[in-house]
């Protein structure tokens, strides 16, 4: 069975992302390459964990829409990606769904969608 694990949020930039990364660590967590090299991701995780890829996107987009308006310039000069990550065994199917409104909110703030299948944790 698969299960639902997280949504990242994935930001590529060709200049420095430290400033728009300061605001947005007040609600976020941070990880991944140094936020002055460019072109390479820069990984952000919700404080809390999500229960569903819905309110996991909702609760970014809500971060995102509370941007000053000189963070929400860096913003829009970058190349965003919602990660939907499940993990398990193929004996049956999961839906996760994406409403019309959820799409709405995800091309308002200009991401794309990947989903991330990771095969299940072998038992030791």
């Amino acid at each position: 069975m698969y299960h639902f694990q997280t949504v990242r949020l994935d930001l590529r930039a060709d200049h420095d992302l430290t400033p728009l990364l300061q605001a947005l660590s007040v609600e976020l967590s941070v990880g991944g390459a140094d936020p002055t090299a460019t072109n390479i991701p820069i990984s952000l995780e919700l404080r809390t964990e999500p229960t569903d890829p819905a309110s996991a996107i909702r609760d970014f987009v809500a971060v995102i829409d509370h941007l000053a308006p000189e963070s929400l310039a860096l913003w829009n000069g970058t190349h965003r990606t919602f990660s939907i990550e499940v993990s398990g065994v193929l004996t049956g199917n999961i839906d996760f769904p994406l409403s019309p409104e959820l799409l709405q909110l995800i091309v308002r703030v200009g991401a794309a969608i990947t989903f991330v299948v990771y095969p299940p944790e072998k038992e030791s």
